[in-house]
């Protein structure tokens, strides 16, 4: 079904409303308004139910907290350390993405 302008106009705004609310809170470490905001953007953009979309976006959430401490070793040159971090955002999203593409068959 071919959506119209206006719908296109709704949809594309909700989506960057719910990209920068994840970032802003992704930025100010509120873990759970960050978590919020991107199981709606995966609601609105895979067409998935808030439960799932919420269940698939916690390993996401965790990668970028990992995230986090990965960039702080690495800036305090830390560089073993800030490896392990890496790995383990690897890991998280790896997780993410496998549970995404089933989520979507």
């Amino acid at each position: 079904m071919k959506m119209s302008a206006q719908e296109i106009e709704r949809r594309a705004k909700n989506l960057a409303e719910c990209e920068v609310g994840w970032w802003k809170a992704h930025h100010r470490d509120q873990i759970k308004l960050m978590t919020e905001n991107m199981t709606k953007l995966y609601s609105l953009q895979f067409g998935l139910d808030m439960k799932t979309a919420r269940n698939i976006v916690i390993s996401r959430v965790t990668a970028a907290l990992w995230h986090n401490v990965a960039e702080e070793e690495e800036d305090n040159n830390k560089e073993a350390t800030s490896n392990y971090y890496w790995n383990k955002v690897n890991e998280n999203l790896f997780q993410h993405f496998k549970e995404l593409l089933n989520a979507q068959k």
